[in-house]
């Protein structure tokens, strides 16, 4: 009689859908994405559609009620490493076998809206969206399907998802100008082995041939406040051969330089010449984050600064984002450095905002660049909200400008992530996920509408 009640229970704050169930914080990932769904769920089963599951979707959301009591009990009683915390864990991963069959039948639902041109499952299904809708695949078929159709029908949740489509194509690297990958090419003459030569400069990369015995040694050097990759690639080479393979990637630190290639003349009688094709990305992909490192909330100490948007947030935080945190914050909010580290690029000069694609360039910003290689971004600063110099070092806790509301922004607010270069052929970053000292405590997930106490 008592799983009777319990499921009666479950089946109204499904259909209800107003209410959230508490997500210990043991496990919290695994637990708020199941939670998540189940919101989704509750809202979706009020449809015709999902009328035969609704049954099968309230007994998930009574299981995840259940499972979140014992987790409760845990997270109290601090044994998340004991035995019943692997009981909460292993109930939570049966759960997430459901989840995806429930996921499955949200993709069923979403095709035969499509083909039967069922416009208000389809709006309803877009307005609660479930992990199946960052597919790829199922994202071009809902720009396919929709697409056609704007001229006489406006849905909202469409529009939204084909906007974070194309803001996702543009990349978060594009808030950066300075995170583009550069390419030039070039050809080149050795006619005299006696006098070191300056090749190329490009974008601060210098590229210059030294005599040696053999012939030429060539050297790359990073004149950039910030570390680089390079690709260089050897093409249509005369009278030379070349001490390895005819391409190389390099890393170079601020104001490093390294050995390329030797090159060697096959006659030494006549000259050499090849050309080359350059590419430069800011950043190294062998960059690991030091998760020793402990960050502070990047505001005064002693404040409070609630989270508009966390980790894997469904507006804008996904893909190569996923591990940025939004704080909402009113314009002019002082921001300090989260980590020591080096400036390396800043904005201060834009003063416009908008939810348009167009503004994704408009946001002003500072960029430090830590002792690991990754990247800090604090981004959609006030105009003329920067107070620090590129190239200056800044310790923990270094006033660096003001909160704003500028670029890609729906309101006031400081958008925050620590990036690695992922992508050497673009130049495109990915987030890494950090932890933040709160209010005395770790936080590893900021959790949106949370309120954390800003600490040293």
């Amino acid at each position: 009689m008592k799983s009777i009640v319990k499921l009666a229970v479950a089946v109204v704050l499904l259909w209800c859908g107003a209410w959230a169930l508490d997500v210990p914080g043991a496990y919290e990932q695994l637990g708020r994405g199941l939670e998540e769904d189940r919101v989704a769920l509750a809202a979706l089963s009020e449809q015709e559609y999902f009328a035969p599951h609704r049954a099968e979707i309230a007994a998930f959301g009574a299981k995840l009620a259940e499972a979140f009591a014992l987790g409760a009990k845990i997270n109290a009683a601090g044994e998340g490493d004991a035995p019943p915390g692997r009981d909460y864990l292993k109930r939570l991963r049966a759960l997430q076998t459901e989840q995806r069959q429930l996921e499955r039948l949200y993709v069923t639902a979403l095709r035969h809206a499509m083909e039967h041109d069922d416009r208000p499952l389809f709006e309803t299904l877009l307005e609660h969206p479930l992990e199946p809708l960052q597919n790829r695949h199922i994202l071009e078929a809902v720009e396919t399907y929709y697409t056609p159709r704007r001229q006489s029908w406006h849905c909202a949740a469409a529009e939204r998802l084909l906007k974070e489509k194309a803001f996702v194509a543009e990349n978060r690297a594009a808030y950066i100008e300075a995170l583009r990958a550069y390419e030039t090419r070039a050809e080149v003459e050795l006619a005299d082995a006696s006098k070191k030569r300056l090749l190329k400069r490009f974008n601060n990369i210098l590229l210059y041939a030294l005599p040696d015995a053999q012939g030429y040694t060539l050297y790359a050097e990073n004149a950039n406040r910030y570390s680089v990759t390079l690709h260089i690639a050897f093409v249509n080479a005369r009278n030379v051969a070349f001490g390895g393979s005819k391409s190389v990637t390099l890393e170079l630190a601020a104001g490093k330089e390294g050995a390329l290639r030797t090159v060697t003349p096959l006659d030494r009688r006549t000259g050499i010449s090849f050309g080359y094709t350059l590419r430069m990305a800011m950043g190294t992909l062998s960059a690991r984050h030091d998760d020793g490192i402990t960050y502070r909330l990047p505001f005064a100490s002693g404040s409070r600064v609630v989270v508009s948007q966390g980790y894997g947030g469904r507006a804008t935080h996904h893909g190569r984002s996923t591990f940025a945190v939004d704080f909402a914050v009113p314009v002019g909010t002082p921001v300090y450095a989260a980590r020591s580290g080096r400036v390396v690029a800043a904005e201060w000069k834009h003063n416009r905002s908008g939810t348009d694609e167009s503004y994704l360039k408009e946001a002003n910003y500072v960029l430090i660049e830590h002792a690991d290689h990754t990247f800090a971004q604090y981004a959609h600063l006030k105009p003329g909200g920067v107070v620090v110099k590129v190239g200056q070092s800044v310790e923990r806790g270094t006033l660096i400008g003001y909160s704003g509301n500028t670029g890609f922004s729906s309101g006031p607010h400081l958008h925050f992530e620590v990036m690695q270069l992922d992508d050497m052929s673009t130049g495109a970053m990915r987030s890494v996920p950090v932890r933040f000292n709160a209010g005395g405590s770790i936080m590893t997930r900021p959790v949106k509408g949370k309120t954390y106490t800003v600490a040293l």
